[in-house]
């Protein structure tokens, strides 16, 4: 099948190859960056959280290379299995307060705790790719999520996110032919909210500010 098929809420045919383009950019440029790459990756210091965010994206890479063959059933499934391990495996992601008290004595039972963290990167990542189709939309949020993150950290990876979908995101502005694709907002829904999660615990980020970074996907 094709992979310049219709993907989002947008009708158009466009490539769905955007999220490739992305990715080996960020991979090439991050290469040649590993020594700051390696100090600042907290993030994905266990295993695990890397392997998951490589079959995200290899589900998504599998779904835009056979025109979005799988079923959405079938894809929850298999994001449901990836981040429920990650989550119990990277405990700094786990969501355990809001700083109310009747909600945060919920998030005491562990799988309160769990079933909502699972819940918010589930949600996020799908809500990225139904609003992908909207072009500009989601490469634009990543573009402002990204320079936040690495004003408000100085984690140089967000500074190579930054630059690279921002690239892609101006490009892509002024030719309109070519989506984020399964990939790329998988990639991004993923990528995003872990950094959400991990910084919201670590006290960086209020959940009002990162409500209003990624209000579009969460209202989708």
């Amino acid at each position: 099948k094709s992979i310049n098929l219709k993907h989002g809420i947008n009708k158009d045919q466009n490539s769905r190859l955007g999220g490739l383009i992305i990715i080996f950019f960020i991979i090439l440029v991050s290469i040649s960056n590993f020594d700051k790459i390696l100090l600042e990756a907290e993030i994905l210091d266990k295993s695990f959280t890397i392997i998951s965010l490589f079959l995200i994206v290899l589900l998504g890479v599998y779904d835009d290379f056979t025109g979005g063959n799988i079923s959405f059933l079938k894809k929850l499934i298999f994001q449901f299995v990836i981040i429920i391990i990650m989550v119990f495996e990277n405990s700094n992601l786990k969501f355990s307060h809001t700083g109310l008290d009747y909600i945060d004595v919920l998030l005491t039972l562990p799988l309160v705790s769990y079933l909502i963290t699972l819940l918010v990167i589930m949600c996020f990542v799908n809500a990225c790719n139904i609003a992908d189709g909207a072009n500009g939309i989601i490469s634009g949020m990543a573009l402002i999520a990204g320079y936040i993150i690495f004003r408000e950290t100085n984690n140089y990876t967000y500074f190579i996110i930054y630059n690279v979908i921002g690239s892609f995101f101006i490009i892509n502005i002024f030719l309109g032919n070519i989506y984020l694709g399964d990939t790329g907002s998988y990639f991004v829904g993923f990528i995003f909210s872990i950094a959400g999660l991990y910084y919201y615990n670590q006290g960086i980020f209020t959940a009002g500010l990162l409500g209003c970074i990624f209000s579009y996907p969460c209202l989708e």
